[in-house]
C-alpha cells in the first residue's frame, strides 16, 4: 500500500535498499546502496555502505582472529579442554584428541560420558565453586598429567579452562634418580661394611697378629678397589649425561683400540681366551669413547662367559660404517631381559656372584649415543650372547 502512494522510481529505489539490507544481514557486504541522488533515500543509502563497510571490516578482523586462535590450540603441546560450569564439553584441541582418542562429535556432551577421569573432573568442579586456580595429577593410559584448571566468567558465559600437561617424562627421570640413588647406596653399602669391620678388628688388637692383620688389610685393599670402582663409573656416567660433555673427534684405526683391550682383558680370572683376527678400519670419532665402549662390552663379556671358555672378537666393515662384534659362550640372556641389560645396575642372574659395578654396559650405551654409534645385543640362553657396536667412518655431524 505503502508502495502506491511513491512515485514509481522512489518504490523502486527503497526496494533495492531493501535488497542490499536483506543481504547485509545475511553476511554479504559486497551489494552497495546506489547513492546516485542527495535527497534523503539517497543519504540513507550512504549511511547503509557506510554501516556496512564497518561491519565488513569487523567480520575481517574476527577472521583473522579466529584463524590465529585456532592455529595457537591446534599447534600447542598441552591438551586444551574449555567445559562450561555444568561440565559440558564446548571446545578441545588436538592434543585432546591424541590422548583421549575422543569422538569429535563429544563436543556438547557431558565431560563424564566423554571420558572419565576422577581427579581433574574433582579439580575443575573445585575451581569453578571456589572461583580459583586448582591442580591435579592423575595417570591414564600409563602416561602421567598435571591438569591446570582456570576458572572464567564473561558477561555471557562461564566455565573452566583445563591444560593438561604431560609429565612422564620427569616423572620417569625423578623414578631414575631415585632408583640410581638407592642402588648406588646398597652398591657402597658392602664394600663400606667390610672395610669397617675388617679396620674395627685391626684396631682392636688384630695388628699385633701379622698373618691376620694381613689378610684384613688385602680385604680392605680389595674393597677399597670395589669403592674406587664405582665411584668412577658414578661419575663417568654424570660426565658422559651431562650437557657439556665434549667429545674430542680425531682419525684412528680401531684396530689399535680393539688390540689393546684384548691385551688388557686376557689375562682374566675366568681364564677365557679372547680370538681376534686384526682387520685396519680407520674412523673419524671420540678415541676415548670407542675405548670405553670396546673395553666394557669386552669386560661384560669375558664375566659372563664360562670358565675356560672363549669370546671372539670380529670388526667388519660395511657401507658407511663398521661393525664390532664381540660374542661369548656363556650362559646367554632370556628374550624378556633383553631390554633391560643396559640400564643401570641391571644383572641377567642376580644369583650368580660377578665382579663390576653393574654401570659398565649403561655407559657404553650412553657413549654410543653421544658419538652417533648403536649397540645392540642378540642371545641364545645356554649358548651365549653376541653384541654388537655400529660405528660411523665419521661421528661427527
Amino acid at each position: 500500500m505503502f508502495d502506491s502512494f511513491l512515485p514509481w522510481k522512489m518504490a523502486s529505489r527503497v526496494r533495492i535498499l531493501s535488497f542490499v539490507l536483506e543481504r547485509i544481514k545475511r553476511g554479504d557486504f559486497s551489494q552497495k546502496a546506489p547513492v546516485s541522488k542527495s535527497d534523503s533515500i539517497g543519504k540513507l543509502g550512504i549511511k547503509i555502505n557506510e554501516v556496512a563497510e564497518s561491519l565488513a571490516g569487523k567480520m575481517r578482523r574476527l577472521e583473522i582472529e579466529r584463524v590465529q586462535f585456532e592455529t595457537v590450540i591446534n599447534n600447542i603441546d598441552e591438551a586444551l579442554l574449555v567445559t562450561n560450569n555444568e561440565m559440558v564439553v564446548i571446545l578441545v584441541n588436538p592434543a585432546w584428541y591424541r590422548i583421549f582418542r575422543t569422538d569429535p562429535k563429544s563436543l556438547g556432551k557431558p565431560l563424564l560420558e566423554v571420558v572419565r577421569v576422577p581427579e581433574m573432573y574433582d579439580s575443575m568442579k573445585n575451581a569453578i565453586s571456589g572461583g580459583s586456580r586448582t591442580e591435579a595429577e592423575f595417570v591414564y593410559n600409563d602416561m602421567f598429567f598435571v591438569a591446570k584448571n582456570d576458572p572464567f566468567e564473561t558477561e555471557n558465559f562461564s566455565g573452566c579452562v583445563t591444560v593438561l600437561t604431560d609429565v612422564t617424562k620427569t616423572k620417569k627421570l625423578e623414578g631414575m634418580r631415585r632408583d640410581f640413588t638407592a642402588n648406588v647406596s646398597h652398591q657402597m653399602k658392602t664394600p663400606l661394611t667390610s672395610i669397617l669391620g675388617y679396620s674395627e678388628i685391626i684396631l682392636s688388637g688384630a695388628i699385633n697378629d701379622k698373618t691376620s692383620s694381613e689378610k684384613f688389610i688385602r680385604t680392605i685393599h680389595e674393597q677399597s678397589l670395589k669403592l674406587k670402582a664405582l665411584i668412577d663409573d658414578v661419575l663417568a656416567l654424570s660426565k658422559i649425561e651431562s650437557p657439556s660433555f665434549a667429545l674430542k673427534f680425531s682419525e684412528f684405526d680401531v684396530n689399535e683400540i680393539v688390540e689393546d683391550c684384548v691385551t688388557e682383558l686376557e689375562d682374566n680370572t675366568n681364564n677365557v681366551s679372547i680370538s681376534y683376527e686384526p682387520v685396519n678400519a680407520v674412523i673419524r670419532s671420540d678415541r676415548a669413547a670407542i675405548r670405553h665402549v670396546i673395553h666394557n662390552v669386552l669386560d661384560n663379556a669375558i664375566k659372563y662367559s664360562s670358565k675356560n671358555g672363549n669370546v671372539q672378537v670380529a670388526v667388519i666393515k660395511e657401507s658407511g660404517c663398521i661393525k664390532i662384534s664381540i660374542r661369548d659362550n656363556g650362559s646367554g640372556i632370556e628374550k624378556d631381559e633383553l631390554d633391560h641389560i643396559f640400564e643401570r645396575f641391571y644383572r641377567v642372574d642376580t644369583s650368580i656372584s660377578v665382579p663390576g659395578t653393574g654401570l659398565g654396559l649403561a655407559i657404553a650405551k650412553h657413549l654410543c649415543d653421544r658419538i652417533n654409534a648403536s649397540i645392540s645385543v642378540v642371545s641364545d640362553p645356554g649358548k651365549g650372547s653376541t653384541f654388537e657396536l655400529s660405528i660411523p667412518f665419521s661421528s661427527q655431524q
